[in-house]
């Protein structure tokens, strides 16, 4: 008795447009000899939507080495999304086998709602995606800024910022500054009539010196002198 050994995984193999899948099919005896093969796997591959076959009695390769293992490797570029069925035909010990179940096969992404994906929480460093799919740094680095509203409007006012920017030190100054002539307008002053020459001076609003003048009072004149 011929024991036709199929290696594929439980279910549908999901693969996506364009990879090579690699159908495999083995021959054995229940007593695991191998059998006298006179007609070679040939394997056909069917659209289960249509019903039409996309590969037909395609030979299998015998990959070397192995105790009547037989493989073809599909390639599905072209191929439209969907589910597809692999079945195999051989003839060995005088036994003809047709259409013998083989493979089953899904091109493209499973059938996920909408709503499931959007609240999904087990997607954390998700490799589905084919590589080709995704956007990386470099496609990111090459993209004109012309195609979007919002990056112009950003680079519009970047541009009319300075070359170099003010230091934190020169802010700084530049608010003692602004303290000292609001200061001006609104501080006190006063005469301190103990020192000779008197002294004049104008005082912040919290009470340091803005500045100071010595007076001079000629006895002579109604005029009085003030100096730095």
């Amino acid at each position: 008795m011929i024991r036709p050994l199929v290696l594929c995984a439980v279910g549908a193999v999901m693969i996506y447009p364009g990879d090579t899948h690699q159908i495999v099919f083995s021959l054995s005896h229940a007593n695991g000899t191998t059998p006298s093969v006179t007609t070679a796997p040939l394997v056909t591959v069917i659209n289960l939507t249509t019903g039409a076959a996309v590969v037909t009695a395609a030979a299998m390769t015998l990959v070397a080495g192995t105790c009547l293992v037989y493989s073809y490797a599909w390639n599905t570029a072209g191929m439209l999304n969907g589910d597809y069925l692999a079945v195999v035909s051989y003839a060995a010990d005088g036994n003809t086998v047709n259409g013998q179940y083989l493979d089953q096969i899904r091109l493209g992404d499973t059938n996920i709602p909408g709503p499931v994906a959007l609240n999904a929480t087990v997607a954390l460093n998700a490799t589905v995606a084919k590589d080709a799919t995704v956007a990386h740094l470099t496609d990111l680095a090459t993209i004109n800024p012309n195609t979007s509203s919002v990056v112009l409007a950003i680079q519009a006012k970047t541009a009319n910022l300075p070359a170099i920017p003010a230091a934190q030190s020169d802010v700084t100054a530049l608010v003692s500054f602004l303290t000292d002539i609001h200061d001006t307008v609104l501080g006190t002053w006063i005469v301190d009539k103990t020192q000779n020459p008197k002294v004049l001076s104008f005082l912040r609003l919290d009470g340091s010196t803005l500045a100071t003048f010595t007076v001079t009072e000629d006895d002579n004149s109604a005029a009085r002198t003030v100096s730095a």
